[in-house]
């Protein structure tokens, strides 16, 4: 445990030390419009980061953490996703408000996503080398020998080995971490400033994973980039990030530096969920659970929207009212009507 607090300790500074905001969101707001209702999958988000941070974003599934990432992308399923409010500012300009054609400019050059799953993201009938070249060509004007040999060095920075003779190779033709690790090189070929990982480990074994990460991790100090990790684990949050937010209900609920939130984490979900996680230090009969489930987002219940599942609520907390951010630390706030 004191190797990871060390870590941790080592990667916060490098993030105080860091330059400036990369990205700044203001109360965002993404509805999905649905023949069942109106689906709050982002619901007043607002944090920022800085260049070269690292900010690891959990939660249960359906609490709006993928909708978030495609959000700052604009790639929302339509017609049903729209957003509603708010703002994504990114060089001193609103995101939200550009054209589908400003939008095709940021995409990939400057804000990149590695989707969920390696083997649907990327296109079975055509070759690895045929979709990393049609990336490049986006961004250059490199043709020929010189298009290959970038594209050899993009797969070698992901330490693809044999690059050269993976050009050739299908999706089919690779292996879950090696497909993770093109997609990655796709994201990264036109050298964006923010990366959005969105749960890139989640189908790969534990050796695989590991070496991922550390992949992922070097390549961030490397190139400066700011990363945003989707994840369920806490474990990856805690060697790779700087930050981390919880969303809970497409809300984020609490927001903190990764050391305070694992030592001290404030919000009753928050608590929850690290409990869950099983410790190789303690011997335990039954792993801790969370009651229930998470609320449907097109029927939110009134009020805090946890309020069914926490085992904290009380007179205390309002019925009719939802919580507002409240500080409890230098870097660290939460939702909760207990710190209100």
């Amino acid at each position: 445990m004191s190797e990871v607090v060390s870590e941790i300790n080592t990667l916060r500074s490098a993030t105080r030390s860091s330059g400036q905001i990369a990205l700044e969101i203001k109360d965002l707001k993404t509805y999905l419009y649905t023949r069942w209702g109106v689906v709050k999958a982002v619901d007043g988000v607002s944090l920022s980061l800085r260049d070269g941070e690292c900010l690891g974003l959990v939660g249960e599934s359906g609490c709006g953490k993928t909708m978030f990432g495609l959000s700052l992308m604009r790639l929302l399923p339509r017609p049903a996703g729209r957003i509603v409010g708010g703002e994504v500012l990114f060089n001193g300009e609103d995101i939200v408000k550009k054209s589908e054609a400003e939008m095709r400019e940021i995409r990939g050059r400057q804000i990149s996503m590695v989707l969920q799953d390696p083997m649907t993201a990327l296109d079975p009938i055509f070759s690895v080398g045929r979709q990393l070249t049609e990336t490049i060509t986006i961004s250059s004007d490199l043709k020929g020998p010189a298009l290959l040999e970038r594209a050899v060095e993009l797969l070698r920075m992901v330490r693809i080995p044999a690059p050269a003779e993976r050009l050739a190779a299908f999706p089919f033709q690779m292996s879950g971490g090696m497909r993770q690790r093109v997609v990655g090189a796709i994201a990264l070929a036109q050298e964006p400033r923010i990366l959005i990982a969105d749960e890139p480990t989640t189908s790969l074994d534990v050796t695989t994973q590991a070496n991922y990460l550390r992949l992922l991790k070097s390549l961030q100090e490397r190139l400066n980039l700011t990363l945003i990790f989707i994840t369920h684990d806490f474990g990856i949050v805690a060697r790779v990030c700087h930050r981390v937010g919880v969303m809970y209900a497409g809300k984020l609920v609490e927001l903190g530096d990764v050391e305070d939130i694992f030592d001290n984490p404030r919000h009753p979900y928050t608590k929850c969920l690290i409990d869950s996680v099983p410790k190789l230090d303690k011997r335990v009969t039954r792993l801790a659970t969370i009651t229930g489930q998470p609320p449907t987002l097109h029927d939110l219940p009134p009020g805090c929207s946890f309020r069914p599942r926490c085992t904290e609520a009380g007179t205390h907390c309002r019925p009719d009212q939802y919580p507002d951010p409240a500080m409890v630390g230098d870097r660290h706030y939460v939702r909760c009507w207990l710190y209100q």
